[in-house]
């Protein structure tokens, strides 16, 4: 099992969260999100979609969302997980495209960056 340890600092707190990889009945392999308060024991992060290469994610600043990028055999979707609303939006159906090559976090705003676009032709979108 790989997993990809991230970071925040902030004013929230210590928070780890990282993806696991797990086998289905397909034998493809899934990714897990997993969250970590300090020393607390992590807790699964269950988002109701599978992600299948997740290789990159971020919170912003204040730790409300979390940003996650995800990689699969036809496209690179950028997903948005809202702790507060408890909800998951996927960015390339709120017409971020599906190939997403990168993202960043506006500083202490709410604004997300990503440069991505649609059949290979890519453009910075926030």
């Amino acid at each position: 099992m790989g997993a990809v340890s991230l970071r925040l600092d902030g004013s929230v707190g210590d928070y780890d969260a990282f993806a696991e990889k797990n086998a289905d009945v397909e034998q493809v392999t899934k990714d897990e999100i997993w969250i970590r308060k300090g020393e607390e024991r992590p807790i699964r992060l269950d988002l109701g979609t599978d992600f299948y290469g997740i290789t990159d994610a971020a919170y912003s600043a204040d730790g409300r969302y979390l940003a996650i990028l995800d990689s699969s055999l036809d496209d690179i979707i950028l997903y948005v997980y809202d702790f507060q609303q408890k909800q998951l939006l996927n960015m390339g159906e709120e017409g971020f495209g599906d190939l997403t090559a990168g993202f960043a976090w506006h500083g202490s705003e709410h604004t997300l960056f990503a440069m991505t676009g649609v059949h290979g032709a890519m453009q910075l979108i926030s």
